[in-house]
Order: structure tokens, then C-alpha cells, then sequence
């Protein structure tokens, strides 16, 4: 953490897909003292390449690609226990790639940007 920026690594790797993944992740939180929250701000970046992307192929299947998510969200302290969160955030696959054997490689037509809303509750004991 850097004057109050939170940069995360993480690498990690699926032995289905067999393939690992890269991200860095920033955050940031803005405190809003005058209505008991913040908010809260995230960007990552990623990249993967996996050697099994399809479920019992001949040739296998590879995929590979990058993505990007940037978001904003404000959790509410509703008491003691229990947090409301509401969010917005913005996700786009980009470079990303299918290929078969010794074909050619192909677009990805999954890898597309989208918009999310999300609203969580929580409830410790």
C-alpha cells in the first residue's frame, strides 16, 4: 500500500484449463466521513493462457487473452452485523483467442465489454 493505494499481484493456475493466469488489481478508497462510508474504487488487469479451454476435444483447444474491470462501490452500515453494498463496474475482454490444433486462431466472441451492477448483503455473527 501506497499513500493509501492497495496494489495486488496474484498468479495463479487451473489444472482443468491447465493454464495460469495473471493479474494486478488497484485500490483505492475515498472516506465520505460526512455519511459513514467511502467509496471504493478497483481496476484490474489480466491476462491468461490456457491448454485446455474444451471439455474432451482432438485437437485441444487453447485460449488466450487479457480483460480489464474498473468499478466504484459504496458499502452502507446498516448495524453492528449487517453491510449493504451497492457497486457499478465495467469489464472488457480484449486480444482474447481460440484456437484448435493447427487451424487458425479465432476471435473469442465471449470476450465483450459489459456493464454490472451489484448489490451484496452481509450478516456476521
Amino acid at each position: 500500500t501506497v499513500e493509501g493505494l492497495k496494489l495486488t499481484t496474484k498468479v495463479y493456475y487451473d489444472f482443468t484449463l491447465e493454464g495460469a493466469t495473471l493479474e494486478l488489481t488497484a485500490f483505492y478508497a475515498v472516506p465520505m466521513k460526512d455519511i459513514g462510508s467511502e467509496l471504493d474504487f478497483t481496476a484490474t488487469y489480466g491476462t491468461y493462457k490456457w491448454k485446455e479451454f474444451a471439455n474432451d476435444t482432438t485437437p485441444a483447444v487453447k485460449a488466450w487473452g487479457d480483460y480489464w474491470l474498473v468499478g466504484v462501490s459504496m458499502p452502507f452500515q446498516i448495524s453492528k452485523e449487517a453491510k449493504l453494498t451497492v457497486g457499478l463496474a465495467y469489464t472488457e475482454g480484449t486480444e482474447a483467442f481460440t484456437k484448435a490444433g493447427n487451424l487458425g486462431k479465432s476471435v473469442n466472441s465471449l470476450a465483450v465489454g459489459r456493464g454490472v451492477a451489484t448489490v451484496s448483503y452481509s450478516y456476521s455473527f
